[in-house]
């Protein structure tokens, strides 16, 4: 850290010519050596345009008025450093045997501007004014030593500090900055403490370092700093570097309130839902900056309201976006509330929707694009409100925006699920679902998913669907692809086929109603939102019921025909009443399909009609054949027979002919 060093000896000259200068030489004089030497320790220009005025009690020292400090060359905005007022007291016997021992030093109103520039330049890297061997003057190394430094108390008086970042395009800015600090000596321990105005936000703080002389030499020095925002606090012990910039600490932060926090980033507070640190976020971990760049959190436990994380964590920098790698573990998370969220509540501020079905506000995905990502998460149970998951085992990697997230497996609804989930973020949205659901419990999988309550059975799919769209909306309309689908034994609640076929009466539905099942088996596949299927069997003790249809997923509503058959065994045996299932999912209509009883009966009568005209021109043709009627059956015993006859009349015609011989 040269530039600390440098401003320091910088300082130290000031005072020790004008304290040297007292009573012998006009203050004006006073002033220009003073500025003069600092410029030889720094390199930059000292510009005082108030009075130098000497002290000698309480301690020797010096006032300097209305004070400048030059900035780098390349800057435009101004001083880097100006003040109000500079006091410094010193020991007069420590400062002549060769150290410095301040009593005060005091800035009163000072601004400090702090720059990077766009090609990484700093206008606090500072450098002594050497003369070169031709006479020109130059900026250079210096290998003056600091002298031993005690202060007994330093003081910023209503400071200001302005980083200005060219190369991240960004000001931040610290205002009504008082701060105190001592500092026996360089190998001992150094304290502050003061409070400030961050973007409007107050914010207090403290901290000790134990050795500056290490810190400033390169070395890692222990540290201790608290920091306080409204009401989120945090706290770090460990060591510190700065050159290069590093640390390896263990960190303590909570937050109940973060409305101040985010005011002081410049940010709105994001509006958390319960579990996800509405209430409550704190975190402790071991927290480490690699001298490269990277941050490493280890044995990290964070905590969101009721539910915590544990595990690790790596963030590594590079030019496009960072790139975070993560192992995660919790055991449990409660996200009711999120469930709760998505299920799209009425009110002034739910996202708008289609009528009463998928929401149409837009899905914003940027966040894809802010870092690349390896995670892993295994998890107890994942409560959702009506429905949990069991247990998680996931792993997502995010590249450019793409996320692909492995499931293997999640166990939920009493079964497994695996497969992968893709949503692509480059350019838009798209996102395909290939899963295998395996022994799952119908009820609350449809329930929670689809809002459908009447299917009860043990089901196996598999699915592998791609969606394009920027809402949920897009997103279900634009389906695309196919599945199959197998539900071991069960129930369909609100609807009694058997029933209904037996006695031709269509109350057999609503509350109590149920279809016992042995199973249900059956393909689909999916065109632009809408799943079509003409295989989809029902297996019951009493019937078979073949479906055959569409559901729209991006309306939400159904058209389907289901054709019951009452088995042999079955009071009715061989009655099929077709049904109609249209209508919203959520209330579908069920009526018989009479167009096609209709055209079934026309079928069945004109078979009987076929039959019996069968049946008199095989009497006839008996009668006319000589031959008995269940000789005739087909066209094959029809031509035996007439070529028996015709074969029987010429025998006999020919025999009259030649005399019966």
């Amino acid at each position: 850290m040269r530039w600390i060093k440098r401003l320091a000896i910088g300082v130290l000259a000031l005072v020790a010519l004008a304290v040297g200068a007292l009573f012998i030489v006009p203050t004006e004089r006073i002033a220009r050596l003073a500025t003069d030497q600092f410029e030889q320790a720094t390199g930059r220009a000292l510009t005082i345009n108030g009075s130098v005025r000497p002290a000698v009690f309480p301690s020797l020292g010096v006032r300097i008025e209305d004070v400048a400090m030059a900035n780098a060359d390349w800057s435009a905005q101004g001083p880097m450093l100006a003040a109000a007022r500079l006091d410094v007291s010193v020991g007069l016997m420590d400062l002549l045997g060769g150290a410095v021992s301040v009593d005060r030093l005091e800035l009163v109103d000072p601004v400090v501007l702090l720059e990077r520039a766009a090609d990484g330049r700093v206008n606090w890297d500072v450098a002594p004014r050497t003369t070169s061997p031709s006479g020109a003057t130059t900026t250079g190394g210096s290998s003056t030593t600091l002298p031993e430094i005690s202060l007994a108390e330093a003081r910023i008086i209503n400071g200001t500090v302005a980083f200005i970042d060219a190369q991240a395009d960004a000001l931040h800015r610290v205002e009504a900055l008082d701060l105190t600090m001592t500092l026996p000596s360089l190998q001992g321990r150094a304290e502050a403490s003061g409070s400030a105005l961050y973007n409007g936000a107050a914010v207090t703080f403290d901290g000790a370092l134990d050795g500056m002389a290490g810190l400033l030499s390169g070395d890692l020095t222990p540290i201790e700093a608290q920091v306080a925002v409204g009401g989120t606090t945090a706290s770090v012990t460990g060591s510190f570097g700065m050159s290069p910039l590093g640390f390896e600490v263990q960190l303590t932060a909570q937050s109940t309130e973060r409305a101040t926090l985010f005011a002081a980033i410049g940010q709105a507070a994001p509006d958390l839902p319960s579990g996800f640190g509405r209430d409550q976020i704190t975190l402790q971990t071991g927290l480490t900056l690699a001298t490269e760049g990277s941050l490493h959190l280890r044995d990290m436990t964070l905590g969101l309201d009721g539910n915590s994380l544990r595990g690790d964590v790596d963030v590594f920098p590079s030019e496009q976006r960072p790139k975070i790698v993560a192992t995660l573990d919790s055991p449990g998370l409660d996200l009711s509330a999120l469930a709760a969220q998505s299920g799209g509540e009425a009110g002034p501020s739910a996202a708008p929707t289609t009528s009463s079905g998928w929401s149409t506000a837009p899905i914003d995905v940027s966040a894809l694009g802010l870092a690349d990502a390896e995670i892993v998460l295994t998890t107890g149970a994942i409560g959702l409100g009506d429905a949990t998951l069991d247990a998680v085992s996931a792993r997502l990697v995010l590249d450019r925006a793409r996320a692909v997230i492995t499931l293997a497996p999640i166990r939920a609804y009493g079964g497994s699920i695996t497969g992968e989930v893709i949503v692509n973020g480059r350019g838009g949205l798209s996102s395909r679902v290939n899963l295998t659901l395996s022994g799952l419990q119908t009820q609350p999988l449809l329930t929670e998913f689809l809002d459908f309550e009447r299917l009860l059975g043990q089901a196996d799919v598999s699915v592998n669907v791609l969606g394009v769209g920027t809402s949920m909306a897009a997103l279900m309309s634009s389906l695309e692809g196919s599945g199959n689908v197998s539900v071991g034994r069960g129930e369909i609640l609100g609807l009694d086929l058997a029933g209904m076929m037996r006695n031709f009466d269509l109350n057999f539905q609503g509350e109590g109603a149920r279809t016992i099942f042995d199973g249900i088996t059956g393909q689909f596949s999916l065109t632009q939102g809408v799943l079509n299927t003409d295989d989809l069997t029902l297996s019951a003790p009493l019937l078979e019921a073949l479906t055959q249809g569409q559901v729209n997923m991006g309306a939400q509503n159904l058209d389907l025909t289901v054709v019951p058959v009452l088995l042999q065994n079955a009071e009715g045996a061989g009655i099929s009443v077709p049904l109609r299932i249209t209508g919203p999912w959520s209330a579908p209509r069920i009526r018989p399909d009479l167009e096609a009883a209709t055209l079934q009966q026309l079928n069945i009568d004109g078979a009987a009609i076929e039959d019996n005209a069968r049946f008199a021109l095989q009497q006839k043709l008996a009668e006319e054949l000589d031959v008995a009627p269940e000789g005739v059956t087909d066209g094959q015993s029809i031509e035996d027979a007439v070529k028996d006859r015709v074969e029987d009349k010429v025998r006999d015609a020919l025999g009259g002919l030649f005399g019966g011989n």
